[in-house]
């Protein structure tokens, strides 16, 4: 008897470490699916790219240049 007792035991603890395999697959597949979906919302809230205002005085021509003269500061 004691070998019919040991098979039973080892199918239990097979089928318990089977179903802790699964387990732990599923929470790391989720997991993974967490943290692709939380990158994929922080690309979409990126903050566009900065663009410049156009200008009123299009039209005007640079001031000409004065050589050896001083430089404008700002």
């Amino acid at each position: 008897m004691p070998g019919q007792y040991d098979k039973r035991r080892l199918k239990r603890d097979l089928m318990i470490a089977c179903s802790l395999f699964a387990a732990g697959v599923v929470v790391s597949g989720m997991s993974l699916a967490q943290i692709r979906a939380q990158s994929r919302m922080e690309l979409a809230q990126a903050t566009p790219p900065l663009q410049g205002t156009p200008s009123d005085d299009q039209g005007k021509t640079p001031a000409e240049s004065k050589p050896g003269g001083d430089r404008p500061t700002t």
